[in-house]
């Protein structure tokens, strides 16, 4: 038991966590809802990509940046990118704030609220792009040109990504592959070594198939990013904004199923 939460609360949420994530007893909703948040991951990365020339969610990437541009002596560059982790984690703390349950709660926390800032994140984007706040989209000569851009979107990655992992117990973590990629991996294997028509290799096929869904959610976000962005440039973020009000709509509809 864990010390200072409430022992129903702390029930309930493992219970919600025990029916959203990936294990073989998530309902289609929600699981939709995982696919959703993938392809807006991948919408994002991409717009970010082609805005401001840089993965809005590549943690390791911006702190690997950040170490080339200290040896080059862009000190300035350098402790730009090194920042970016920061607002990505910001993000995260965001969204615990509003989806971890308090001691003493007696019900598991949504996280609709976070989902509804990354949707304001989106909008206020489309705003600011459209203000000549960002400057010309794709064009940048340093990091400084467009950086209040990148600092929105590792943001809004930060939120996204720390409410899937709430409310999954860890299992789904959707701005990015890595993990993913190495949980498919593990996966394949157990599924593997289990007993052929066993009920552990199905069980495990399931959830091998479901990373493969996740992945491929991913890419299909990125391939639509670079098709929408390319040709409506700022106004582009209209379509993760869209997503992000599904995600909301898709999880308040789940939490009314659990009900």
């Amino acid at each position: 038991m864990i010390t200072g939460i409430n022992p129903d609360g702390y029930k309930a949420s493992q219970q919600v966590i025990e029916q959203t994530k990936i294990g073989d007893r998530a309902s289609w909703t929600v699981q939709l809802s995982w696919y959703n948040l993938a392809f807006t991951a991948g919408l994002i990365n991409a717009g970010g990509l082609l805005a401001c020339h840089r993965f809005v969610s590549h943690v390791t990437g911006f702190v690997t940046l950040s170490g080339v541009d200290f040896v080059r002596n862009s000190w300035r560059e350098g402790i730009a990118a090194l920042a970016l982790p920061g607002f990505f984690m910001l993000g995260a703390m965001t969204s615990a704030w509003f989806s971890e349950p308090r001691p003493g709660e007696k019900s598991p926390r949504s996280i609709t609220p976070a989902l509804i800032l990354v949707a304001l994140v989106m909008a206020t984007a489309v705003v600011l792009g459209h203000a000549g706040a960002f400057g010309p989209f794709g064009i940048t000569e340093d990091i400084m040109q467009d950086y209040l851009l990148l600092v929105m979107l590792s943001f809004a990655c930060g939120i996204q990504n720390a409410a899937a992992t709430s409310a999954t117990g860890a299992s789904i973590r959707p701005t990015h592959l890595t993990g993913t990629t190495t949980d498919l991996g593990i996966s394949i294997v157990r599924a593997a070594v289990q007993p052929k028509d066993s009920e552990a290799r199905t069980k495990e096929m399931t959830v091998t198939l479901r990373r493969v869904g996740l992945i491929v959610a991913f890419v299909v976000g990125a391939i639509c990013g670079a098709n929408v962005f390319s040709q409506l440039e700022y106004t582009g973020f209209l379509l993760p904004l869209v997503t992000s009000i599904a995600a909301i709509i898709l999880n308040i509809r789940s939490l009314s199923l659990k009900a």
